[in-house]
């Protein structure tokens, strides 16, 4: 699992994973400037990888770069977040 958005979305994500026992996922973000996550460009191996879009504002614009690097399974959390 991957959770692409390292905001408050992508935190919350992170803690409900975290507290289900979920431990295989990582957080990663579009342009690589935070030393903490690598890019979503980094990721080379797409096969067997859930992408977890987690931002309400941008959410298209990642949707569209995780569809253009050829993820297969891209969920847009926007739909499953509170406005």
């Amino acid at each position: 699992i991957i959770i692409y958005g390292a905001g408050q979305v992508g935190e919350g994500l992170s803690k409900l994973l975290d507290e289900r026992k979920i431990l295989n996922w990582e957080m990663v973000i579009t342009n690589r400037g935070n030393e903490k996550y690598k890019s979503i460009y980094e990721i080379k191996d797409k096969s067997d990888v859930i992408i977890l879009v987690a931002s309400v504002l941008y959410n298209a614009d990642m949707v569209n770069i995780a569809k253009q690097l050829g993820f297969k399974d891209i969920i847009d959390m926007r739909y499953y977040a509170e406005m």
